[in-house]
């Protein structure tokens, strides 16, 4: 149960991240060139990438145990 809960999050981790990532290179386009803010949006924009990277890594091994478990929860269905 608690490898879904992690593969959920992590489902709702690589979509935020996503968003934020569109979110901060349209701030990032949309400033003039030279403004004190481009810091502040290129800052966001990595943290975007951190947590979709780690958003990823979280969603691919709770997928790995979740589909472990699945399995043998099949397995024991079957052998009855």
């Amino acid at each position: 149960m608690f490898w879904k809960i992690v593969l959920g999050l992590g489902f709702f981790g690589v979509v935020l991240a996503l968003a934020l990532i569109i979110i901060s290179v349209r701030a990032f386009y949309a400033l003039p060139a030279g403004s004190p803010d481009e810091d502040v949006v290129f800052g966001g924009l990595l943290m975007s990438i951190i947590l979709l990277i780690v958003s990823l890594l979280a969603t691919l091994v709770a997928g790995i145990f979740v589909l472990r478990s699945s399995k043998k929860e099949w397995d024991a269905k079957n052998l009855k």
